[in-house]
């Protein structure tokens, strides 16, 4: 850390002082997104500042940007949506204000002998953002053309000079100066300079609470864009089609995406050691990983209908109920490591027709369904040995590169837990299962199901026995024996949301009713069997559960 720190120059600087230097805003940065409310909190920060002085008469600070140096230029991290804003503010004054030439001087280069303004007009911000013509679209503004009014630059540039012709109709010449001066001289602005890419990122990371603008995949975005060479723009419009598709459907994100084909390449590479962060993976031998953007862009829509595939139901173009079920309780398993086979198993089987569109080789579904079933054994058992969420994970790289290979993953899985099998039903019937319990019920409803029924979306976990048990007729149970089993799995059940919410704290009477309209066959058939949920009834439901679980752990796939 003390070699970062060194690395850093912090000192407050006037707006006057941070507008007149030269700014790059990369290629993997984010396009402009500021709206008209953030330039009225900004506005109004800036008017209350000036009509209301301190006694002190301190400057208002308007937070901080991050930047390293390259070329004499200070290239943004963080802090770009200020930045141009800033400008836009500055612009909109020069509007109106054009005898001020210190305005101008903010937002056009000066030739370093004679300090005049070079003509023509050149603007300190050198905006490299992929897609979209952001660049046009900024400079339209900065320079006076005007030629895009349905961009964000023209839209608070516009909402700038209309505040400041309201807040000004009363001014004379001088205190307009004055709230010129003031936003020029008074408001200040901390820009944090690094020397290198690395130590910008990592210092904006340390300090910034709001969550992290610069994101992985703007980074890799950038790393692809230089590498399709001649076709950027296909890449371009390729990549905002991906982009597009997720925003749109919010399943799945860029992160999950790039850490699902991290572990394709790693399956690919036969590599089983511990990951490292996605940034490093992909750095590694310049980008070497990278390299192909048109392999890259196929695989990332592999993966995006691979997902698909599995979390929709077939009449929209996803897998079997059957299928869908597996997946259903591995998603409740507590992390997320049993994606990786599973997905890297569906990327390797499947392609991208002409039709840009997933296709999976439906020949391969059964193995699907098997990996899934295995997987889902072993990620809950070790689970229900372990209780933490790392035990799965040396075993798992192996089977991923087993699935890359064409080994025996199922031998792979085995291996790990043949030697731990002996206490599965103690390990089962345990009072609380914790992150794992969840899961669990799913599993034992799945293995119940005879209909081919697909696990309802927002179902619930209910407890047949309610919190509040006492003020019904529930023989044989006391405080000891509710407190030792209320979380066991004999007294939970699956149960569709809308149900659980009306049975609530009801009579055991009250809740076969509801029971008996479950469409899942062990729900559905529960009030057959049990008269009135004593003690006893408990007992049964739990030794018929842990002796089905203990079944289907023990049996080889």
């Amino acid at each position: 850390m003390g070699e970062i720190i060194t690395a850093i120059n912090a000192k407050p600087e006037t707006i006057q002082q941070f507008l007149t230097n030269s700014y790059v805003i990369p290629d993997y940065q984010r396009p402009y997104s500021w709206d008209g409310e953030q330039c009225a909190k900004l506005w109004e920060d800036i008017t209350d500042f000036f009509d209301n002085p301190s006694d002190e008469d301190l400057p208002y600070f308007l937070g901080n940007v991050v930047v390293y140096n390259e070329n004499k230029k200070r290239i943004v991290v963080d802090g770009q949506q200020r930045l141009i804003t800033l400008n836009l503010l500055v612009r909109a004054l020069f509007e109106k204000n054009g005898t001020y030439r210190i305005l101008e001087k903010c937002l056009y280069h000066q030739d370093p002998l004679t300090e005049k303004i070079k003509q023509p007009y050149q603007i300190r911000i050198e905006h490299n953002v992929l897609g979209d013509s952001e660049s046009s679209k900024l400079e339209d503004i900065l320079l006076n053309t005007f030629q895009n009014e349905e961009s964000q630059y023209f839209k608070n540039y516009s909402f700038f000079s209309k505040k400041f012709e309201e807040h000004t109709k009363n001014y004379d010449s001088t205190r307009k100066e004055d709230l010129i001066s003031a936003i020029l001289y008074k408001i200040v602005i901390l820009p944090i300079e690094c020397t290198n890419f690395e130590n910008a990122l990592t210092i904006f990371e340390t300090i910034n609470n709001r969550g992290m603008d610069l994101s992985d995949a703007d980074i890799f975005k950038s790393k692809l864009y230089k590498n399709a060479g001649s076709q950027k723009d296909e890449f371009i419009n390729q990549w905002n089609e991906i982009s597009n598709s997720l925003e749109r459907d919010k399943v799945i994100d860029f992160k999950r995406i790039f850490t699902h084909f991290m572990h394709v390449i790693r399956g690919k590479e036969e590599k089983t050691d511990n990951i490292v962060g996605l940034r490093k993976f992909y750095d590694y031998e310049k980008s070497r990983r990278l390299s192909n953007w048109q392999d890259v862009l196929t695989s990332m829509k592999k993966l995006i209908g691979a997902w698909d595939y599995i979390t929709n139901p077939y009449e929209n173009g996803g897998a079997s109920n059957e299928i869908l079920n597996w997946v259903i309780i591995l998603r409740h398993y507590p992390n997320s490591y049993w994606e990786y086979p599973i997905m890297t198993f569906l990327h390797n089987n499947s392609k991208i027709n002409d039709n840009d569109e997933f296709v999976f080789d439906n020949t391969k579904e059964k193995e699907l369904l098997e990996l899934l079933k295995i997987t889902t054994k072993y990620c809950y058992f070790k689970w229900l040995k372990y209780r933490n969420t790392v035990s799965v994970k040396d075993t798992i790289f192996k089977v991923v590169k087993d699935i890359s290979h064409s080994g025996d993953y199922k031998k792979t899985y085995y291996d790990d837990i043949r030697e731990e099998n002996q206490s599965i039903k103690s390990d089962l019937n345990k009072d609380n299962l914790g992150k794992g319990q969840k899961g669990i019920c799913l599993l034992n409803t799945v293995l119940c199901e005879t209909r081919g029924i697909k696990i309802p979306e927002g179902f619930h976990i209910e407890h047949i026995l309610p919190k509040k048990w006492e003020r019904y007729n529930y023989p044989d149970w006391n405080d000891g024996t509710y407190k030792n089993n209320h979380e066991r799995l004999g007294n939970l059940v699956v149960l569709e949301g809308e149900k659980n919410i009306k049975v609530g704290n009801k009579p055991f009477a009250d809740k076969k009713i509801e029971y008996q309209k479950s469409i899942l066959t062990e729900t559905r058939e529960l009030p057959n069997k049990y008269r009135n949920w004593s003690h006893s009834d408990f007992n049964q439901r739990n030794d018929e559960i842990l002796n089905r679980l203990v079944r289907w752990f023990l049996e080889k796939n």
